[in-house]
């Protein structure tokens, strides 16, 4: 019969928490994890390598970065409430990079994983293929959402020492600082491209979070 083939869903963060822009995590960069959950994905990861390196079983591991779409929660569902609100926020100009994935792209690569057999014993990353600077997010989800973006403009090193006196330094990072995957070699190996863009997605995100109760 045809070999078991086990899809692993990691986390890009085992690679670290930010890239320098333009610069984005390659699959085959060293594991840098700065957090417990990630840390605990990169171990997995290697366990699986092993294991698959001593039987018959094939494995895909998929390291995707922000996951959105219905249900999103933390960080991305606090960015909608803000815009909702209409909220000034002091983010009109953070120059960053961010890769994303939305919940329809990531299911197409799973789905494109299973039947295709160039994506056994490989690390797979994966995003929407547009990168988007925290700003610019803001500004589309504003768009989707029918409201006026209410972005200011605040000196970056503000931004950072005002994250500090909160007690939440790495707000300032999600927010300001740059996390770019490179997908292209996701995309040659499996003749894949991912089938829906950022708009789209976020509209279905849209859609969820004005039927869900407030």
């Amino acid at each position: 019969g045809k070999d078991k083939h086990f899809i692993f869903m990691s986390t890009a963060k085992v690679l670290g928490g930010s890239t320098k822009k333009d610069a984005p995590f390659k699959s085959n960069d060293p594991l840098m994890a700065t957090d417990p959950y990630s840390s605990s994905k990169g171990e997995a990861e290697k366990e699986l390598q092993d294991l698959c390196s001593r039987t018959t079983l094939k494995y895909t591991v998929i390291r995707p970065p922000l996951v959105y779409g219905p249900g999103v929660k933390a960080n991305f569902l606090s960015m909608m409430k803000w815009v909702n609100d209409q909220r000034l926020l002091p983010l009109a100009n953070t120059q960053n990079l961010r890769s994303f994935v939305g919940i329809r792209n990531l299911i197409s690569l799973v789905e494109t994983c299973v039947k295709n057999d160039s994506a056994q014993n490989q690390i797979l990353h994966v995003s929407d293929n547009h990168d988007l600077s925290t700003t610019e997010l803001l500004q589309i989800l504003a768009e989707v959402m029918g409201k006026k973006s209410r972005l200011v403009s605040f000196p970056r090193p503000a931004l950072r020492l005002a994250s500090q006196i909160i007690g939440k330094p790495r707000i300032y990072e999600q927010l300001c600082g740059s996390f770019q995957l490179d997908i292209s070699q996701t995309c040659e190996l499996l003749k894949w491209s991912p089938p829906f863009t950022v708009k789209q997605e976020l509209e279905q995100t849209v859609t969820w979070f004005n039927s869900k109760p407030k």
